[in-house]
């Protein structure tokens, strides 16, 4: 893979995936993406990188960002980190907030396929509360 084409995955994983691949990470990336040569029919990476150019390579480009990234999340098989901001830090936050009984969180943890903890386990938070406990 030439080095503009190594620039242009790159730009394109950044953009797909959030994803800012270093420059010492081509050869990853090459093994990360041979298999989608056979996919996609394309004889050579040099190939995909030019197939990636055209303006209608949305399927193509959200494919290189799946190879590449990480498909599997154990964060939300980790009860702790939720259980511990149920528990310890949203009963503080509350408290903190006595009057507007609002808080507003953040969450980076959102898996391979979308979603945050808050679509999947939180729900049930109200007013510092679990679902299904006083």
């Amino acid at each position: 893979m030439m080095v503009h084409e190594f620039g242009l995955l790159r730009r394109i994983l950044k953009e797909r995936s959030g994803l800012n691949l270093g420059e010492d990470k081509q050869e990853m990336l090459e093994g990360k993406l041979r298999p989608l040569l056979k996919e996609f029919e394309l004889p050579s990476l040099s190939h995909l990188a030019l197939a990636l150019m055209k303006p209608d390579s949305h399927v193509l480009r959200t494919r290189v960002a799946q190879a590449v990234t990480v498909q599997e999340s154990y964060f939300f098989r980790d009860k702790a980190p939720f259980n511990y901001f149920i528990d310890v830090m949203l009963p503080k936050l509350m408290a903190k907030r006595e009057v507007s009984r609002r808080i507003r969180v953040w969450c980076a943890a959102a898996g391979a396929r979308g979603g945050s903890p808050g679509q999947r386990r939180g729900r049930g938070f109200r007013a510092g509360r679990r679902a299904g406990r006083a």
